[in-house]
């Protein structure tokens, strides 16, 4: 029962490491396509496009 225990304990987590790490690069690859929408390119690199 111990040992049954323990091993659920063990797949949580690492499901639970993976989802977070899953929702991490998720919320990355959100973020730069916004970036890429909100910035455009000059020759000097990036420059903020105003939105408000």
């Amino acid at each position: 029962m111990l040992t049954l225990n323990s091993r659920f304990w063990r797949v949580f987590l690492v499901v639970a490491i993976l989802v977070f790490t899953l929702e991490r690069s998720y919320f990355t690859l959100a973020k730069t396509r916004y970036e890429q929408e909100n910035y455009k390119e000059v020759e000097s690199g990036y420059e903020y496009r105003k939105t408000n």
